[in-house]
C-alpha cells in the first residue's frame, strides 16, 4: 500500500501512514500475509477467508518426523552436524504452490533433505563444500534422485503433521467445528446495533475461525503431500 505501512513487532503490529490522511479521507490497509492466528493474537481481529491461513511447527518437530521415517523404512537417521537443527526456527506451512518451496518453505525442504539423503551422499556433497547449498540445488533439480528426495520430504512433513498438529482437534469432527463457526457469526450479525458488543460472542467467533482455518489447511496440505509421496518400494 502506498499510503501506509505495516510494521511486523515481536509482540504485535503497527500500522504507519507514509503520507498525510486527510479528515474524512479513505486509507485501504493491507495488513500482510499474516494468518488468522497471527491477526488475533497480535491485533484482537480475524480476517474470514484468510489465504494467508498457514499452520506453523518447530524445526524440532521436523528432525522428529524425519527419524520417524527413518525407523519406518528400517532405518536409523545418522547424526548430522546442522546449524539449522542448533538454532532452531519456525515453519509455515500452508497449501500453497508450488508445494515444496512454497507451502512447504525451501529452508525446510533443504533440512529435511539433509536429514533424508543417505550417509554415503551426503559425505560426497561434504567432500565438494556442497553442504546445504548442494542439497537445495539436489532436490530442485528435475531427475530421478531429486523426486525421490522430494517424495521423502513430503513423507515427513506429512509425518510431523499427523503426529503434532492433528492431535489437537481430536476432540471434534470439522464439520461440527464449521457449523459451531456458522452458528456463532449468525448470532452475532443478527444482534441489535443498538446493543452492546458480546465480547464472550466475538471471542468464540475468532477462536473458531482460527481453529477452522487451521483445519482446512491441514486437510488441503495432507491431500497435496500423500499425492507428492511415493509409493512403498520406490
Amino acid at each position: 500500500n502506498a499510503n501506509c505501512e505495516v510494521v511486523q513487532h515481536e509482540d504485535y503490529i503497527e500500522v504507519v501512514t507514509t503520507c498525510d490522511v486527510d479528515p474524512g479521507e479513505e486509507l485501504l490497509i493491507c495488513y500482510g500475509h499474516f494468518s488468522n492466528s497471527e491477526l488475533l493474537y497480535n491485533a484482537g481481529f480475524t480476517s474470514w477467508p484468510n489465504d494467508f491461513d498457514c499452520i506453523v511447527l518447530d524445526s524440532a518437530d521436523l528432525q522428529a518426523a524425519a527419524a520417524e521415517v527413518w525407523r519406518a523404512r528400517g532405518g536409523q537417521i545418522s547424526g548430522r552436524s546442522l546449524e539449522e537443527l542448533e538454532s532452531g526456527f519456525e515453519v509455515k506451512l500452508s497449501a500453497a504452490a508450488p508445494l515444496l518451496g512454497r507451502g512447504v518453505p525451501s529452508r525446510a525442504v533443504t533440512l529435511l533433505a539433509a536429514l533424508m539423503l543417505p550417509e554415503e551422499r551426503w559425505q560426497i556433497l561434504l567432500q565438494n563444500d556442497e553442504g546445504l547449498g548442494g542439497v537445495h540445488d539436489l532436490w530442485a533439480q528435475n531427475s530421478e534422485e531429486a523426486s525421490w528426495l522430494r517424495s521423502l520430504v513430503a513423507s515427513c512433513v506429512l509425518s510431523a503433521l499427523e503426529d503434532t498438529v492433528a492431535p489437537r482437534y481430536d476432540a471434534t469432527s470439522l464439520d461440527f467445528d464449521c457449523e459451531a463457526l456458522r452458528h456463532a457469526e449468525t448470532s452475532l450479525s443478527g444482534r441489535s446495533q443498538a446493543s452492546p458488543l458480546p465480547t464472550a460472542l466475538l471471542r468464540r467467533v475468532n477462536a473458531l475461525r482460527v481453529r477452522v482455518s487451521e483445519r482446512q489447511t491441514l486437510r488441503r496440505l495432507s491431500a497435496a503431500l500423500r499425492s507428492r509421496i511415493a509409493p512403498a518400494g520406490q
